[in-house]
């Protein structure tokens, strides 16, 4: 991202928003190397239109570094040792970011980490990004081969097949809506699980299914805004 793209995102909304961006999104690149910060506008995604989802999907954002890390750190001091048994999940990964923020943070506080974090899209074009952003962490020495999350070219209702634990933390940015979040709700009901739902547009409908709030972040933009959700399984242990 230019200079200029910089002036156009201060007329269009702030000179504080501009300055979020670079520190949440464009500066995690310029020090790894990766490509995660662009916007990518759904029409162009090709390979999606064949998808029975693709009427729902969502065009795809980059996530703030300091959410993602926010998020992980409130779980990993509420479940404690548990913590290693949860598998991370980004539901419609798009580039792959909040799984290789989740895989640094695991080397930066030597966590243990017994399962590795996995992404699934819809998209092939976006998979291969991020399985290149992955490749390039790993070159530098950024995550370990052991910590490299995996991803999958996959609808997010899908996630059991490549899943390898009972216990799960999904992280999902409105990757879809409609009909395809209702059927992915209803999927993941049955799980032990917890969910970081960033900018929850539609919170409502997974407190239709009897999942509860645990905690709230608030910030300045929508990309700040989290809800941390678990449902009745969790609960009950």
């Amino acid at each position: 991202m230019h200079f200029g793209n910089y002036l156009k995102l201060i007329k269009k909304s702030s000179p504080r928003f501009a300055i979020d961006y670079f520190m949440n999104a464009h500066l995690y690149d310029i020090k790894r190397g990766t490509n995660t910060h662009l916007y990518f506008e759904k029409d162009k995604e090709i390979d999606t239109r064949k998808s029975l989802s693709f009427k729902d999907g969502i065009s795809y954002f980059v996530s703030w570094t300091s959410t993602v890390k926010k998020s992980l750190n409130f779980l990993i001091q509420l479940l404690g040792e548990d913590f290693k048994n949860f598998q991370f999940i980004d539901a419609g990964c798009g580039k792959g970011k909040p799984c290789l923020v989740y895989s640094e943070l695991m080397e930066n506080l030597n966590l243990e980490e017994r399962i590795f974090p996995i992404g699934l899209d819809y998209s092939e074009s976006m998979i291969n990004l991020a399985k290149r952003n992955a490749s390039i962490m790993h070159e530098k020495n950024l995550i370990t081969f052991e910590k490299l999350p995996k991803y999958y070219y996959a609808e997010a209702i899908d996630y059991d097949k490549y899943s390898d634990s009972n216990k799960l933390i999904f992280y999902i940015y409105n990757p879809f809506i409609g009909l395809t979040l209702d059927n992915f709700i209803k999927k993941i009901m049955s799980q032990n699980c917890f969910i970081i739902y960033c900018n929850p547009v539609e919170i409502e409908k997974f407190q239709k299914y009897n999942f509860k709030i645990i905690k709230n972040f608030y910030g300045y933009n929508l990309r700040e805004n989290i809800s941390i959700i678990s449902n009745n399984n969790f609960f009950k242990n």
